[in-house]
């Protein structure tokens, strides 16, 4: 996640600085363009989006195989528990048969 908000910070950033070069540059008469300024910061603003998307997506993507690993992890951890006091529960009701059948033939 925070390689994330670094990437966004970073487009942000660039953004930022690719607007302010626009603002100052000028043309011959020395005027702003705002119009290409509008239309570069319009593009990286689209830019910015973009890669913040695909970056999210890439996040949401990881999160889902290792939450599905986890899950799967798990699953496998509670079926050997399982198989374990199993086979507990049977030695004891075993022992506890095999007390119970020496208490009788007492």
């Amino acid at each position: 996640m925070n390689d994330i908000l670094a990437i966004a910070t970073l487009v942000a950033a660039v953004a930022a600085a690719l607007m302010v070069l626009l603002l100052l540059g000028r043309d011959r008469q020395g005027r702003v363009d705002a119009e290409v300024a509008a239309r570069e910061a319009e593009r990286a603003t689209r830019e910015a989006r973009s890669d913040a998307e695909k970056a999210s997506r890439e996040a949401r993507e990881e999160l889902q195989r290792s939450l599905g690993s986890f899950g799967q992890n798990v699953s496998t951890q509670m079926s050997s528990i399982a198989t374990v006091q199993n086979k507990q529960i049977d030695g004891f009701a075993q022992s506890l048969a095999a007390l119970s059948a020496a208490n009788e033939a007492r």
